[in-house]
């Protein structure tokens, strides 16, 4: 299958050295999302949802460690080998085929990812639950 590559470098408020630097794969049929009007401000997921009639039916996310390949030494301005948090999302659309890959390179201490779980109380009596 061949596919429509798009390689970005992501930067925090005004700072001059990258986040990360992200690879789109992304179904040919798809490859004028590069012309949307919001191309900058919204995920390019999004996008291809806006401009092509599209729906993320499903979306599935990996993390995992990886030594930061060598090619992308300059544009995240890194001098030697380094590793990096890479965050892997793919999107399925109606179709049920994957319409786009994401892989995002983050070198180590330019991410973090938190997340926080609240318990919902139930009660007991279910006349005393929250509808």
């Amino acid at each position: 299958m061949e596919w429509f590559r798009l390689i970005t470098l992501r930067f925090q408020n005004h700072a001059t050295v990258p986040l990360c630097l992200t690879t789109y794969y992304i179904l040919p049929k798809y490859a004028g999302v590069t012309k949307h009007k919001k191309h900058l401000t919204i995920p390019i997921s999004e996008q291809i949802v806006e401009m092509f009639d599209e729906a993320i039916i499903k979306a599935k996310v990996e993390v995992y460690s990886e030594i930061i390949p060598e090619k992308y030494y300059s544009a995240l301005q890194i001098t030697s080998q380094d590793s990096s948090l890479v965050v892997m999302r793919s999107y399925i659309g109606k179709d049920q085929q994957t319409f786009q890959i994401t892989t995002s390179h983050h070198p180590q201490e330019r991410y973090r990812y938190s997340f926080e779980l609240i318990r919902e109380h139930r009660s007991a009596n279910p006349s005393l639950r929250k509808p």
